[in-house]
């Protein structure tokens, strides 16, 4: 290569290093605030389907049996929650409504 060449590209890379660094800096900025949201809302979806598993089981246990689409809704919700690395909680109530009857609502 000859040195005007070498020249023409020395100058281009030092005029574009700041604007490199600042959009590799914004960059991995964004990455972080991108990994908090997914934290947070992994922590929202599982409090979320806590509370909906926790609503769900308590009358089904009263009431002393399960329909077919409450244990539909409840295995798909506990599933779910299970995966978000939920608690022994919903695990112990969930356990206690799959040994219920399961029958329709009279």
């Amino acid at each position: 290569m000859n040195n005007s060449l070498l020249h023409d590209i020395s100058i281009i890379v030092t005029t574009l290093a700041p604007s490199i660094g600042a959009v590799w800096f914004n960059m991995t900025k964004m990455n972080k605030n991108f990994e908090q949201f997914c934290k947070d809302r992994i922590d929202i979806d599982r409090t979320m389907l806590r509370n909906s598993i926790v609503a769900s089981c308590y009358p089904i246990l009263r009431r002393g049996f399960i329909t077919v689409a409450e244990m539909d809704s409840l295995s798909e919700m506990y599933n779910q929650y299970k995966k978000l690395d939920g608690n022994g909680t919903c695990e112990m109530l969930f356990n206690k409504v799959k040994i219920l009857e399961i029958k329709e609502k009279e």
